[in-house]
C-alpha cells in the first residue's frame, strides 16, 4: 500500500524533497527491517512506496488532510500523520495531561471524516533524533547540534540527519527490541513512526 507521511516539520528553503532529513532517516530505518527489505529489495522501490510531504506546522497538516482526504482515498494513498505532541494539543485545544488517544480523536473530529491511516505524536522530535544518532556513533559537534536545534537551521538539520541515516547501528537501535531502561525515552516515539509506516507499506 502506498504511504504518504505528512510531517509537521518544513522543508529547507531551496532544498529538494529527496534531501529532507527526517524522511531520509525514516526510509533508512524502514530499509533496515528484514520484512520491509524482503518486499522492497532496493531502497528506490521503498522510496516510491513511502513519500514525504512536509507541511510546515501542525495546523497545515490538518488543513492539507482536510482538503485532500478524498483525493488520498481515490488514489489509494494512505496518510501517516506525524505531529509535534505539545503543539498538536495546543492546536486541538486538548489538555497537555490528556492521553494521546484523546489527541488523535480530537484531530479526526477536526477533519470531520472517518479515521484512516496512522497517527503518530512525536515528542521533541528533532532533538531526540539527533541525540539517538549521537548514542549510536555519530560525531556531531556542539556547534552543529546547536545550529540544527537551537537556531533551527534546516539545512544543518538535513545534513546531520543524512549523516545519521548512514550509521549502521542506528536502524537497529530504532527497530529492534528497546532495552527496559530506554522504553520511556526518546527512542519510543520515532520507533512508533517506523513501525506504523512499515505496517502500512507492507499491506497489499
Amino acid at each position: 500500500m502506498k504511504v504518504c507521511v505528512l510531517y509537521e516539520d518544513q522543508l529547507a528553503s531551496g532544498s529538494a524533497i529527496q534531501n529532507y532529513g527526517p524522511h531520509k532517516l525514516l526510509l533508512e530505518c524502514l530499509f533496515d527491517r528484514a520484512d520491509v527489505k524482503a518486499k522492497f529489495p532496493e531502497l528506490y522501490l521503498l522510496q516510491k512506496q513511502v513519500e514525504a510531504r512536509p507541511c510546515k506546522g501542525n495546523a497545515n497538516v490538518l488543513k492539507h488532510l482536510k482538503n485532500r482526504l478524498d483525493a488520498f482515498n481515490d488514489s489509494r494513498l494512505v496518510p501517516v500523520i506525524c505531529l509535534d505532541l505539545d503543539r498538536a494539543n495546543t492546536l486541538l485545544q486538548v489538555s497537555k495531561t490528556s492521553c494521546k488517544v484523546q489527541t488523535k480523536q480530537a484531530f479526526w473530529q477536526a477533519i470531520g471524516k472517518p479515521e484512516t491511516g496512522a497517527f503518530v505524536l512525536l515528542d521533541r522530535n528533532l532533538e531526540d533524533l539527533l541525540h539517538i544518532a549521537q548514542d549510536n556513533g555519530a560525531n556531531f559537534s556542539e556547534e552543529q547540534l546547536s545550529s540544527a536545534t537551537d537556531d533551527k537551521n534546516l539545512h544543518d538539520r538535513d545534513s546531520l540527519l543524512l549523516k545519521a541515516s548512514k550509521l549502521p547501528s542506528l536502524g537497529k537501535a530504532l527497530t529492534s527490541d528497546i532495552p527496559p531502561q530506554l522504553r520511556n525515552s526518546r527512542y519510543v516515539s520515532f520507533r512508533r513512526l517506523v513501525e506504523k509506516t512499515a505496517a502500512l507499506a507492507l499491506l497489499d
